[in-house]
């Protein structure tokens, strides 16, 4: 077996000879690259030959004509790219968990804003002193408690 042209590279995959019983065939493959575009002939060469009758050979040629297309520029390419639905699907997919996340993390946080502000501890008072409003002098006007028992004292706060 044998498959050749002037316009085209080829390489047989597996043996160009193959042993027959008379009801067999045979299958025959290649890579066929062409080397420029436009009109080119591929010829496909088959021989049989009977076993121990080397005059009986039998030869099958044909002629294939094969057009070939020149290969489309990159705009082209992309356009037409079959893999365009899936590339949409994955990304859609991808928009749509992103934004999802996104909603419910505004939403969380949204609701941290609206719940009510819990009202702080009043701070705990030491019971030998007298509690004074937020920012008002102690009797003594140094800032700190007066002490209840004028007799007790109490180290000064660190």
């Amino acid at each position: 077996a044998a498959l050749d042209g002037p316009g085209f590279s080829t390489r047989l995959i597996g043996s160009n000879r193959v042993p027959l019983a008379v009801d067999e065939t045979a299958q025959f493959s290649w890579v066929v690259t062409p080397k420029a575009p436009g009109p080119h002939t591929l010829t496909l060469t088959l021989t049989a030959e009977v076993q121990g009758q080397p005059a009986r050979q039998r030869i099958y040629e044909r002629r294939v004509n094969v057009n070939v297309v020149p290969q489309p520029n990159f705009p082209t390419r992309v356009l037409t790219w079959s893999g365009w639905s899936e590339a949409f699907s994955g990304a859609l997919a991808a928009g749509l968990v992103a934004g999802v996340t996104w909603l419910v993390t505004r939403m969380r946080g949204h609701q941290r804003i609206v719940e009510p502000a819990r009202k702080p501890h009043p701070p705990a008072t030491d019971p030998g002193t007298t509690a004074q409003p937020p920012g008002a002098p102690a009797e003594g006007g140094s800032g700190s408690p007066a002490p209840v028992n004028p007799g007790k004292t109490s180290p000064p706060p660190p």
